[in-house]
């Protein structure tokens, strides 16, 4: 994992989003982690990830600012994913799916459909529901 720990050593974060790293760190070390085998064995989807994700306001992260979001930048989002997903690659893939899925409404969707999807994405919906 040395590959990781050199890109940790180059990320240029502004205090916001270093803050916000930590705590998912936390997250992911405290809570996500500890659930992640009994997910896996019982294959179960994990509600109770998603609920402390949303505590969290992770989801503002890719919303734009005028929709309800967080103004912070790519790199830190990559970096989130990354801590959520080496706690449980469920989760992660779950969490990073919602900014896959949104992103086409946010660069190409009619003015319409953000209203309808992004304010409800930046409280904490799932983009499948």
């Amino acid at each position: 994992m040395k590959v990781f720990s050199q890109l940790d050593d180059t990320l240029r974060l502004i205090e916001e989003e270093t803050l916000l790293l930590d705590s998912v760190r936390a997250l992911a070390r405290d809570k996500i982690a500890p659930r992640a085998e009994g997910h896996d064995r019982d294959s179960s989807f994990p509600w109770d990830n998603v609920a402390d994700i949303n505590a969290l306001g992770l989801n503002a992260m890719f919303i734009p600012e005028a929709y309800g979001g967080a103004a912070l930048s790519y790199c830190v989002y990559l970096a989130c994913v990354r801590e959520i997903s080496k706690a449980c690659a469920s989760t992660g893939v779950i969490w990073a799916t919602n900014f896959h899925a949104m992103k086409p409404v946010i660069d190409l969707g009619s003015e319409a459909l953000r209203q309808k999807f992004l304010p409800r994405m930046a409280e904490g919906a799932l983009a499948t529901l």
